[in-house]
């Protein structure tokens, strides 16, 4: 059974603002930040390495923006994202929720006044179509922040808790979800009387929010005053300022669009923006319009409502024609223009007298309570959520492509699980390293691993030596109820397993075959026995048949006795490459391995893939020093120099001196050499 907590605290750790609410004596209430609810989510460190947090920070980052951050919510969970260096601190964007968390924690002590070791219980919201990076993270966050995190719940469904609370609708209910950095679209079943919420569907954007109005509105005003003054604002070196002074006028620009955002989403149908000495022989003075709000700010309606309007067209779980009640969360949902429209589009008045911007607050204190074993409400309560991205690992398919393999598929109710099963891509593989990733933002269709979110990394050793596709790896993917993943891969022939998703983050680069051009050198000369001869060819023929894929690589083969033989050009000819083996025949002689490797490196020279030369003798050099010299040649050239020596007519020393110690093998019979040329192969496609 879940620990129950005394005090528990719903959190809407927000782009732009962050809020939190928790019920006592049975109401809800806010906990105050300086005596407002909102809490701006803003970091900055001053040079003593002090941080703060919320308004301090605006006031302070105002002149000094480099050592600030706001809207850090965007890039948590982005793992490609570098560290902020704030007055020679790093911080990620996890590091930043944490602070903000930090803060919310040590005024919700002094709000109920308990103890600060005090054990609290949290629930933080995060929207929809986060994906799982993101909301892990998120709970780290909280849990640095020294919150005892018992659900990470979507913010859709927290403002659905709250409006829906004690009503009971056969319809399903449309949320849309607008805050300062992020666009939510989810469609729910709700029956209050049976606590039940369902999602039915979601879709959104994690990159679309309040913060583009803001930031339009600025650029709009910026225009303005170039034209009015000569004075440019849109760089720091097209202002001609001192960077303070820059950042500052752009500071008053940016809190005079919020203003006029704020008033124009309100009852004012205009807004008036007086700055006064914005220079020294310049004052701002002007009138902006609803209507010419809604001009300047219409690619980011159309986005929105575009998204909106294909949600709705290309859903399969739902129809127009399904939803009862549309709810409006998110303070970017009190611009007019946005309920006017969703309106319009489903013939259903949105509800208008909610607190727009507090209804996710409110509903993770419900979920908060709910979820604390029911110690103030006595209510079971049940929310049975959906994956918002598909999820699955990297593979290399026949045409050598990297690309996304799907295991669950969006949409999936949570609990659940699935299974897929692959396969080796080597001879004789014994680990093999899974990239786990979740399907990118409106990348479903998209095989191209590029274009997908990496999830994390799982190794799986022991796997029973074995030509290539012939062992079974099983891959279970298994997410519980509080959205955890859980990835197990499974050697099914040992038994043997790894149960996790490991360097979160850290992408293990898949192995994979990149061509090659192989020349295998043949001694044929006076030292080897007929009886020998016939294993070396033997040995060969299995090097062509199981341990090169001659559809993605090139094969030539040359003899060499007192001269060499070029016996069979590159190709990707199998069954010319087996003709030409059979055909080899004792010849005797001496031992010219340099007219060999001179050989390899005319049929190799024009080569654009990796060169690669494996020679096979069983005998001493006519002239060590030349053939020591033009190996040297080809290593500098780039060419993979591999030699094998059987018997004792070799010498391993010399071998090593051709070859390298990794390249050079001694063995000491013929009939090892088939194991030979698949320990070299092996090494030659997993270098």
């Amino acid at each position: 059974m879940a620990e129950s907590y005394k005090y528990v605290v719903g959190i809407d750790l927000g782009t732009t603002n962050t809020l939190a609410c928790f019920f006592r004596n049975g109401r809800k209430e806010l906990v105050k930040f300086a005596g407002e609810p909102l809490l701006p989510s803003v970091l900055y460190v001053d040079k003593s390495g002090k941080a703060y947090i919320g308004n301090k920070a605006l006031n302070r980052g105002a002149t000094d923006p480099r050592n600030m951050v706001r809207s850090s919510k965007k890039y948590i969970g982005d793992y490609e994202k570098e560290p902020w260096n704030l007055n020679g601190k790093k911080f990620t964007p996890t590091d930043v929720a944490t602070e903000i968390l930090k803060e919310v924690r040590a005024n919700f002590v002094r709000t109920v006044d308990c103890d600060p070791s005090e054990k609290i219980g949290a629930v933080i919201t995060v929207p929809a179509y986060f994906n799982n990076n993101q909301r892990n993270e998120t709970r780290k966050a909280g849990q640095a922040a020294g919150f005892e995190v018992m659900w990470i719940l979507e913010e859709p469904v927290a403002a659905a808790i709250e409006v829906i609370h004690e009503e009971h609708f056969d319809k399903k209910v449309f949320v849309v979800d607008i805050g300062g950095g992020t666009f939510d679209l989810s469609v729910l079943e709700a029956d209050e009387q049976q606590h039940i919420y369902k999602e039915i569907d979601k879709d959104g954007d994690p990159q679309l929010g309040g913060d583009d109005f803001d930031e339009a509105l600025v650029n709009r005003l910026i225009e303005i005053i170039k034209d009015d003054s000569g004075k440019d604002l849109s760089s720091l070196s097209s202002s001609g300022l001192e960077e303070s002074d820059y950042h500052r006028k752009r500071n008053i620009l940016l809190k005079a669009a919020q203003r006029a955002k704020k008033e124009l989403s309100g009852d004012s149908e205009e807004s008036d923006i007086e700055i006064e000495d914005l220079f020294d022989d310049y004052d701002l003075e002007m009138t902006l319009t609803r209507e010419e709000f809604n001009s300047i700010c219409g690619e980011i309606f159309d986005k929105i409502f575009a998204r909106t309007k294909r949600f709705v067209d290309n859903s399969k779980e739902f129809k127009i024609d399904d939803i009862g009640r549309i709810i409006l969360a998110g303070g970017t949902c009190y611009i007019p223009l946005i309920g006017e429209t969703i309106e319009k589009m489903f013939g259903i008045e949105p509800d208008s007298d909610l607190e727009k911007s507090m209804l996710v607050a409110y509903g993770a204190a419900h979920f908060a309570r709910w979820k604390n074993g029911g110690v103030e409400s006595g209510i079971a309560f049940t929310l049975q959520g959906i994956i918002p991205h598909s999820l699955g690992v990297e593979i290399v398919n026949r045409k050598r492509e990297h690309v996304f393999e799907k295991i669950l598929t969006k949409g999936l109710k949570y609990p659940c699980n699935n299974s897929k099963n692959f396969t080796t891509t080597f001879d004789n593989q014994t680990q093999v390293d899974i990239n786990v990733y979740e399907a990118g933002n409106d990348a479903e269709a998209q095989s191209d691993i590029k274009y997908h979110k990496l999830y994390g990394t799982l190794t799986l050793d022991g796997i029973a030596p074995k030509p290539k596709g012939v062992p079974t790896i099983k891959v279970t993917f298994d997410y519980d109820d509080n959205q955890r993943l859980t990835v197990t891969a499974l050697d099914t022939q040992t038994g043997d397993s790894e149960t996790k998703a490991i360097k979160s983050g850290q992408k293990v680069e898949q192995k994979k075959e990149s061509p090659v051009d192989l020349m295998l050198l043949l001694d044929i000369s006076g030292s080897i026995s007929s009886s020998d001869l016939s294993q070396a060819k033997s040995a060969s023929l299995r090097l062509v048949n199981e341990m090169i894929d001659l559809s993605v690589h090139r094969m030539g083969i040359i003899s060499f006795d007192s001269y060499a033989h070029l016996l069979c050009h590159l190709t990707h000819d199998k069954n010319q490459l087996k003709q030409v083996i059979d055909n080899v025949r004792y010849t005797g002689g001496s031992t010219d391995m340099v007219d060999a490797f001179r050989k390899s490196e005319n049929e190799l020279r024009s080569s654009v893939n990796e060169k690669i030369v494996l020679m096979m003798t069983d005998g001493y050099p006519d002239n060590r020093e030349m053939t020591l010299e033009i190996t040297r040649k080809l290593t500098r050239q780039g060419f993979q120099i591999y030699a094998i020596g059987v018997g004792r007519g070799t010498d391993p020393s010399f071998l090593k001196q051709m070859a390298g110690n990794k390249n050079a093998l001694a063995i000491d019979s013929m009939s090892k050499l088939a194991d030979a040329f698949k320990s070299v192969m092996n090494s030659i496609m997993l270098r």
